[in-house]
């Protein structure tokens, strides 16, 4: 089955899409909206127009792009921090050219075109892309802070002004992120993480003595950190101990250390008061990953998703040259989105019947070497299941153009459209307006 887009360029663009001399349709048909590794995307571009179209080139290209744009504050100014970059590597902004090239592009040619000019009616050029089969890319998102959507473009070259492309059409398509754990070294490492607290610099002897272990590095969504966390307490002092898994979210639209946003969230909890007269212990216990997390992406600096295994050990009475001090450690985790073969990946991605995702307990944390209370709660769906991560034209947020601050040093916009590197338009593929 395949599905269309309608997109109508027009001369209200000014010198972008006016520079072709006339008004046009664009039609993007695809065999399917979702996109998968190690499988072609395939379909056609349809142009429909009254009048002849001169030009130097034709592409299509798949895109994953970032758009950012929030106020900070440094030494008592407000900056407005605004980027766009298309996060796929082997991309990067062709200012000969002006826009983004993507690696995943293909060359529109159609036989009914002669010496760059397509004639009046419609012209059909169909195209074929090919999918990396282990990219690791992250999924899309959207906040007040901006977003970041997968999508397919037409661009054309304008006639005059050589090697100038003009975005002349879009698809948003559905694509969650990709990152396989499969031989990937850093998913395979231990953790190991040790801290000691001592009197002083110069002391031999430890007042405390941890060591956190984890077999593994790599986790899928849903599935079980185990982890052990033995410590010394030679002084038997009263210790309050927590471990927890943490998501760091990372954004900086310009690339510059003033332009970094961070979002930090608890994704699961334990704690356990440790009040017993005994130097040595061993706490074995479990951590539950959300179904709902995202992969881990560190391969772009505008965006950045990071997970680590964190404790915290809090002495809870009153040291000397100490007082209450509190000793934390930490190390990372990746989250992926799969841990099969490419040979696997290919049979799936070419069947017709959909993977199914297999729903896991909901509890935080399961078993438990001491006795403690946990508490349940209904996690979210799987994100492979949830359709309002996947942006389309009815969710992108407002164009940058509608966007007002009330207070410099709040954000009060929903989110921020998507426009391409040459022009902005906010308009639905799939309305017609008149200029």
């Amino acid at each position: 089955m395949a599905f269309a887009i309608l997109w109508y360029a027009r001369s209200k663009l000014g010198s972008k899409v006016g520079s072709f001399g006339c008004n046009f349709k664009v039609q993007i048909v695809v065999d399917s909206d979702v996109i998968k590794p190690c499988k072609k995307i395939t379909g056609s571009v349809i142009i429909e127009t009254q009048r002849p179209i001169k030009h130097q080139g034709i592409l299509i290209q798949f895109e994953g792009a970032c758009t950012l744009k929030y106020p900070t504050k440094s030494e008592g100014y407000t900056t407005n921090q605004h980027g766009r970059e298309v996060i796929l590597e082997g991309a990067g902004w062709k200012s000969a050219e002006a826009y983004f090239r993507s690696p995943i592009q293909h060359i529109l040619k159609s036989k009914s075109e002669s010496a760059h000019v397509i004639n009046p009616g419609s012209v059909t050029y169909p195209f074929e892309l090919d999918i990396p089969e282990n990219p690791h890319l992250p999924a899309p998102f959207r906040n007040e802070l901006g977003c970041l959507v997968y999508r397919l473009v037409v661009y054309m070259a304008e006639p005059i002004r050589l090697q100038i492309h003009v975005e002349i059409g879009q698809r948003i398509v559905k694509f969650n992120g990709h990152y396989n754990l499969f031989n990937d070294e850093a998913a395979m490492t231990p953790v190991s993480v040790e801290k000691s607290l001592k009197t002083s610099v110069f002391a031999r002897k430890k007042l405390l003595d941890l060591l956190l272990l984890v077999e593994k590095s790599g986790f899928l969504p849903g599935e079980i950190v185990t982890f052990s966390l033995s410590f010394k307490n030679l002084q038997c002092l009263p210790l309050q101990i927590s471990v927890q898994l943490m998501q760091h979210l990372k954004y900086n639209a310009t690339n510059r250390r003033e332009s970094i946003k961070r979002k930090v969230a608890i994704l699961a909890k334990l704690e356990r008061m440790y009040t017993n007269h005994m130097p040595e212990c061993t706490w074995m216990d479990s951590l539950r990953i959300p179904e709902d997390q995202v992969p881990s992406f560190t391969c772009h600096y505008m965006y950045n998703v990071a997970y680590c295994i964190q404790f915290k050990v809090k002495v809870l009475a009153e040291m000397k040259d100490f007082g209450s001090y509190v000793l934390k450690g930490e190390a990372p985790l990746y989250i992926g989105t799969t841990r099969s073969t490419v040979e696997h990946l290919r049979i799936v991605a070419n069947s017709d019947v959909p993977r199914e995702v297999t729903r896991r307990s909901s509890a935080n944390s399961i078993g438990s070497s001491f006795s403690i209370a946990t508490t349940t709660s209904t996690l979210p769906p799987a994100y492979s299941q949830l359709s309002s991560r996947i942006p389309s034209w009815e969710t992108l947020p407002p164009s940058y153009d509608e966007l007002e601050l009330d207070d410099p040093d709040e954000i009060s916009f929903d989110g921020l459209t998507l426009a391409s590197a040459t022009q902005f338009d906010t308009g639905s593929p799939n309305e017609k307006s008149n200029t």
